[in-house]
């Protein structure tokens, strides 16, 4: 995992001289102003290395399903396409961008800027990491909801985050969140917490330390005998 590790510090480093407006908080863009992006995104995506461009077609293959039990083998192959454990499959590192002809091929100088900002990050990602990058990351960076929660002393650990699990239950309506680190294979953060009514804002899931606080929550007469 060293390949993985060290481009995710080129990246982050990289990112600290760039546009804050962009880089540091993407997610501010508005959605007209995405859409004048978006031809400059599929070139930046372009300049990163053969190998990495493969395995995030590979990703767009993996849209999730409907039902959980579909949804985890997929995201089991995300992990290992983002970690670089496995190869890819026939088909996978094609990707066939079917309305790129329809971009709006006029944007302001002010993005083609950020843009080439961006394209320089991504050339600093060395041919021969493992997986993709600081791949969660990137996503949370460039989700609205996620963008202005991330601190500076939290991407050094999501660096290290390859894969995001949710498992439902139904009595009582709940659910699981489980975060995956690349640090160790027992580093998983868990958050529970109870599906709420839109009435209940107040009432807010307390985070759970670890998989036994999980499961002494969900069998307390055992645990109480332990």
């Amino acid at each position: 995992m060293a390949g993985t590790e060290s481009a995710a510090k080129v990246v982050e480093s990289a990112s600290e001289d760039h546009d804050p407006d962009f880089l540091d908080e993407p997610a501010d863009i508005r959605c007209a102003s995405r859409w004048m992006m978006m031809k400059e995104v599929i070139t930046v995506i372009k300049t990163l290395p053969e190998n990495v461009q493969h395995r995030v077609n590979a990703l767009k293959h993996l849209q999730e399903g409907k039902y959980q039990e579909l949804c985890q083998p997929l995201g089991d192959r995300r992990k290992a396409i983002i970690t670089g454990e496995s190869e890819l499959k026939v088909g996978e590192a094609e990707w066939k961008v079917e309305s790129e002809d329809e971009v709006d091929v006029e944007v302001t100088e002010r993005f083609k800027r950020m843009a080439l900002n961006l394209k320089n990050q991504h050339s600093k990602i060395i041919k021969d990491a493992q997986g993709i990058p600081a791949f969660w990351l990137t996503v949370f960076k460039n989700t609205q909801t996620m963008a202005d929660m991330i601190q500076p002393h939290d991407k050094q650990f999501l660096t290290h985050l390859t894969k995001v699990d949710i498992v439902c239950k139904t009595d009582p309506m709940s659910y699981v969140l489980e975060f995956h680190f690349s640090l160790s294979e027992t580093a998983i953060l868990y958050y529970t917490g109870e599906v709420m009514d839109e009435d209940d804002d107040d009432e807010r899931p307390q985070p759970a330390k670890n998989q036994k606080q999980v499961e002494d929550a969900q069998n307390p007469v055992e645990s109480q005998q332990q």
